[in-house]
This record gives structure tokens, C-alpha cells and sequence, in this order.
């Protein structure tokens, strides 16, 4: 009787043993399918190439934030030029997007990242890409400095080049702002060293596209009034109209 209760009890017991490790064993299993997805995606990544990656994600405005900022992040290795034949001429739409983002909380990362996406641009391309930096500059200058301070040289002098045609012609940015938002930095205690030389950099390019210029820009390219010709023979023009009026108000003895 005793040996029957004994065998019925070590049955009983090894049958709850035999659900709780079934239990603790099929609980991994339940993860939620988005999450399996964004694994997918991410072993993709590293499978396909950055331009295949990009136009796998990218839903113009549907895209949700979790595939803008996977877009984002290979956005340093993407290639315009490739990405516009892949997407038969879909670059143009995602720069566009890219533009339009809100971008006042932007992470640094996400800057640096926009930042260092230079590869492949040409013709148009230029021109959108410009603004999309003069843009993250003007509307969240103190991560935009912090994530110049992490490109290279290289790499710094490009996005300098970019914001002074920004800073030229973008009607969209505030000139006396911005100015003044540079200003401030620049003499924060605050600021470290390294900052303030990206600081100096970046004013002294929109100081050079505030100085009374000569020349304009034309849906050609730029007038005839741009050539250092011209520019030399206005100077010499109004020194001599100088001189020459001197003359004319000299007293008679």
C-alpha cells in the first residue's frame, strides 16, 4: 500500500515537473512579430547593400519613425547616384523627405548622420542637400555644432561649403538670428574649445555671404557682374569718382 501511494506521488511529481519546464520552455516564443520583423530587417542590413536597405524602408510620408531613423543611420554609406538608378529617380523624394522632417529635437547622431551623407550627390542633388543642412543648422544650431565637431576634416570643409550656398541663398533662414544665436555661443562659458572652433568656422562662412557682393545668381548660373574683372573695374570706377570729386571740391587760391 505504502510502495502504490510512494509510486503514485513521484508520478504526480515528475508530471508537474513535465508542465513547468514545458511552460518555462515555450515562453521565448512569445514575442511579438514586429519585433522578429526588426530583426529581420536588421540581418537584411547587413546583408543588401545601404541603397537596397534605404528603398526596402522608405514609404515617403508613411514611414514610420522606427524606419526613419534605420534610414538615417546608414545614411553615411548610401550613395546618391546609386540610390537614384535603384529607385528609378526616387533620390530627389527621399532628400525632400529628409527636408521636411521636423528636426528641433533631432539627435546628434541623427545629424552626424545626415551630415556625413555626401556620397554620390550631384546636379540637383546639391542644391536639396544644402538645404537640408542649412536648415538643421538654423533650426537646432547647438547639436548641429556638436555633431560637426565629430566629422573629420574632410568631411567638416564639405558641410562648411554646404552652408554657405545655404546661407546664401535660402530665404527660409533668419540672417540676423542666426547670427546673433552664433554669437552667443561663441561667448558662452559653456562652449568648449573644440565647439568654438567649429563655431568660428561656420560664422565666418555666413560672415562671407553677408558682405555687400558684386554679383548675383541668374537661372543661367551666376551674371557677368561675378567675374573678378568686373568686380576689379567697379572698385577702380569708384575710387576714381572719389578722387575726381576731391579734385572738384578743392578751394580755389
Amino acid at each position: 500500500m505504502f510502495k502504490r501511494y510512494s509510486l503514485l506521488a513521484l508520478t504526480l511529481l515528475l508530471i508537474g515537473i513535465l508542465i513547468l519546464s514545458t511552460g518555462c520552455y515555450s515562453q521565448p516564443s512569445n514575442k511579438p512579430a514586429s519585433s522578429e520583423q526588426q530583426n529581420e530587417l536588421d540581418s537584411k542590413a547587413q546583408e543588401i547593400s545601404p541603397e537596397a536597405y534605404v528603398l526596402l524602408l522608405f514609404k515617403g510620408n508613411e514611414t514610420s519613425e522606427d524606419e526613419a531613423k534605420k534610414i538615417i543611420s546608414v545614411l553615411p554609406k548610401l550613395n546618391w547616384s546609386l540610390y537614384e538608378k535603384q529607385s528609378n529617380g526616387g533620390a530627389i523624394k527621399l532628400l525632400t523627405w529628409l527636408y521636411e522632417r521636423k528636426c528641433d529635437n533631432m539627435e546628434v547622431q541623427d545629424i552626424a548622420n545626415i551630415l556625413k551623407a555626401t556620397q554620390g550627390l550631384d546636379g540637383a542633388f546639391v542644391e536639396q542637400y544644402a538645404n537640408i543642412v542649412g536648415k538643421l543648422c538654423y533650426n537646432n544650431l547647438e547639436r548641429f555644432i556638436d555633431a560637426l565637431t565629430t566629422l573629420d576634416n574632410k568631411q567638416a570643409e564639405q558641410i562648411y561649403k554646404f552652408l554657405k550656398y545655404s546661407f546664401t541663398y535660402d530665404s527660409a533662414i533668419d540672417k540676423d538670428s542666426l547670427k546673433k544665436q552664433l554669437n552667443t555661443l561663441l561667448n558662452s562659458q559653456k562652449t568648449t574649445k573644440v565647439q568654438k572652433e567649429v563655431i568660428k568656422k561656420a560664422y565666418w562662412h555666413f560672415a562671407i555671404t553677408q558682405k555687400g557682393r558684386l554679383f548675383h545668381k541668374t537661372q543661367g548660373g551666376c551674371s557677368f557682374s561675378n567675374s573678378p574683372f568686373f568686380q576689379i573695374s567697379v572698385y577702380l570706377t569708384l575710387i576714381y569718382v572719389i578722387q575726381f570729386s576731391e579734385i572738384l571740391i578743392l578751394p580755389v587760391e
